[in-house]
């Protein structure tokens, strides 16, 4: 995608603004990286590009296959994406084309995947923070030609890159400045027992709470509750996972960002420096010996640490080095 930031500068975000669209639904893909493919063509047949999902990495871009058009719709409209489950695919890949859907007023096309047009929970609470209507929703269940299609282009690409453009957009509250000495541990002691974590995390959150740090649970919080606790923190850390890309929905983030690879690995998914590099966090990667306890996939590995006051320490002497300023990517203008 043409916002990838590898390799220079970076332009400025683009829609394209055509008539007589037709837009497919979501089809899937076996044996792909991508879990569908998403395709939109103008009325002369060719593909409008913007549309489809792309991802980074070894995820391979799709060239979907034209489809019939079902239904018609007059009127214009702007394109809004996939709906997806996960909370981070959900803030990342569906909030896609935020930097176009908030100044926007048009009626915004949701592709269901499975949806029945509804917006609830996490969701619904990010939509509101952006201030995106829930009135403007239209959910799209088969192939559609519109009169006028507003198509933008993704802001951000998982495994790949955060558009400066899109962080401002996305970045809807503002954040304090830093109280001295306040750090946030962001818990994944309560997740599910089907999803990954580290199996002795809360012996390691007492030693963290007798050193003076604030716990946080963001399953006992909605949105707005968990940027509450860390809009004024002078540090954050936790095991890796989604509960960090809710600073996208949050502006002037000072913090010092610490990302614990929680399955032994000695590597984040690169989504995690995309958004640091777009919205010019302060972020450090601390590699704890975690030890395999069971699961084969990255999502539901099952690990445990090898020493919970070593790793206490190596996260207190990370935690008290100084804060290094940092400034988020400049978009060029063509």
């Amino acid at each position: 995608m043409v916002n990838d930031p590898e390799g220079g500068q970076i332009r400025p975000l683009r829609c394209r603004d055509e008539f007589g669209v037709t837009l497919g639904v979501p089809v899937r893909v076996e044996g792909s990286r991508l879990p569908f493919s998403v395709g939109a063509w103008d009325a002369m047949g060719q593909e409008i590009v913007e549309a489809r999902l792309d991802r980074g990495g070894s995820a391979k871009p799709i060239t979907p296959e034209p489809q019939a058009a079902q239904a018609t719709r007059a009127g214009s409209f702007i394109f809004g994406g996939v709906i997806q489950g996960p909370y981070g695919h959900f803030l990342i890949e569906t909030l896609a084309r935020a930097w176009a859907l908030i100044p926007s007023s048009l009626p915004i096309i949701w592709l269901g995947n499975g949806y029945k047009g509804v917006v609830r929970g996490s969701q619904g609470q990010a939509m509101d923070i952006l201030g995106i209507d829930p009135a403007r929703h239209v959910f799209m269940t088969v192939p559609t030609r519109f009169e006028r299609l507003v198509v933008p282009e993704a802001g951000a690409v998982l495994w790949r890159s955060f558009h400066p453009e899109h962080a401002r957009a996305m970045g809807a509250v503002p954040f304090a400045p830093p109280v001295p000495g306040k750090r946030v541990w962001l818990s994944r002691s309560k997740i599910s027992e089907t999803k990954a974590r580290v199996v002795n995390e809360a012996e390691l959150e007492a030693l963290l709470i007798a050193d003076g740090w604030t716990i946080m649970h963001p399953e006992d919080l909605d949105i707005r509750g968990q940027l509450a606790v860390m809009r004024d923190a002078e540090t954050l850390a936790g095991f890796d996972g989604s509960a960090f890309h809710t600073l996208v929905l949050a502006g002037g983030v000072a913090a010092r960002l610490i990302l614990i690879p929680r399955a032994g690995a000695q590597r984040l998914s690169p989504t995690f420096q995309a958004i640091s590099d777009g919205k010019g966090l302060e972020q450090r990667m601390l590699c704890l010996d975690v030890d395999i306890v069971d699961g084969a996939r990255r999502n539901s590995t099952i690990g445990r640490l090898r020493s919970v006051e070593a790793s206490f320490l190596a996260l207190r002497d990370m935690a008290a080095q100084p804060v290094r300023a940092r400034g988020a990517l400049q978009a060029q203008p063509d």
